[in-house]
């Protein structure tokens, strides 16, 4: 009896031992190589979703911008142009930089219109027409471009603003002709009026600040002094393509490089190509990835292609 229990009671042999352990070591490694898998691709959906987000909110930047291009501060047809020299601020509405600085890639977005600066109400007028009294400083330097707009006439006009007076604005020739008089006189504005001064705004690419290898997109406004303001981290390029309306149409016939717009038609829209990268997550890909433009990245960042196309509002002046 006690033999048979000690056979009964009998442990793994040698290669009961090694085929388990062989069997374990399987399964370890499978588990690592999914676990390993499943944190690969959540880094990659991860930095996917942060590229996508950067590209969403540059190109809404950029499109605000192209809308609001060339806006002359009222209907074309209600607004009298008194410059001398026939001056169009808001003209041509976009254009092209090909460098803004040493390490920008790719082109400068030049984009023009009128900007607001509020309201006002006019308090008298000279009795010549030329000079109208408000109720607030204008905050305007002589010489400066303007479009007042009459909101109760529906009408407006574009100068210069021809004296140094902080609440009077002044449309006539000035000392240095910076107008000319009508030849009908003045027509009579009144009442409640909106001042708009000329706005130019640049978009482009440059290093970023504080992280080597990696750019941005960045804008300078006039209407902030000039400055230049990081906007999105991880945009790496940005070319334009420029729409022509050789025809007169007022519709795209072909598209062409910016570089090469003028000495073509009319542009009607802008293409503009930004290559966003996922800045955050450097080394998310195992070798580097294969760009739209069939060029190889020189890393292993998440790179896409993102095109927004915009037709242009306001064509002419």
């Amino acid at each position: 009896m006690s033999g048979r229990r000690r056979a009964g009671q009998r442990g793994f042999t040698l290669l009961e031992l090694l085929i388990a352990s062989a069997l374990g070591l399987v399964v370890i490694m499978v588990a690592t190589e999914l676990l390993v898998g499943a944190r690969q691709a959540e880094r990659l959906e991860r930095a996917h979703a942060r590229l996508v987000d950067s590209a969403r909110f540059a190109t809404s930047l950029i499109g605000r911008a192209l809308r609001e291009s060339g806006y002359p501060g009222c209907h074309p047809a209600l607004r009298r142009n008194l410059i001398a020299d026939g001056l169009e601020p808001a003209w041509p509405p976009v254009d092209r930089i090909g460098s803004v600085s040493a390490a920008s890639a790719g082109d400068g977005l030049v984009i023009r219109s009128m900007r607001s600066l509020g309201r006002a109400t006019i308090l008298s007028t000279s009795a010549d027409g030329e000079r109208l009294r408000l109720d607030r400083e204008h905050g305007l330097r002589r010489g400066q471009a303007l479009v007042v707009a009459a909101r109760a006439t529906a009408d407006c006009v574009l100068f210069h603003q021809a004296a140094n007076t902080v609440d009077i604005l002044h449309r006539g020739p000035g000392l240095d002709g910076l107008n000319r008089r009508p030849p009908g006189g003045y027509r009579p504005l009144a009442g409640g009026i909106e001042l708009l001064v000329p706005e130019r705004t640049v978009f482009y690419v440059d290093d970023a600040v504080g992280q080597p290898g990696v750019r941005s997109l960045y804008r300078r406004q006039d209407s902030r002094g000039g400055r230049r303001e990081e906007l999105v981290v991880g945009v790496e390029r940005l070319k334009l393509r420029f729409g022509l309306d050789e025809s007169g149409d007022g519709t795209v016939d072909r598209y062409v490089s910016a570089a090469e717009h003028a000495t073509h038609g009319e542009v009607a829209a802008v293409q503009v190509d930004l290559l966003v990268a996922s800045h955050h997550t450097p080394g998310v890909l195992d070798a580097p990835m294969r760009l739209d433009s069939g060029e190889t990245a020189i890393d292993r960042r998440l790179y896409e292609t993102v095109t927004l196309t915009i037709a242009l509002r306001n064509q002419r002046p």
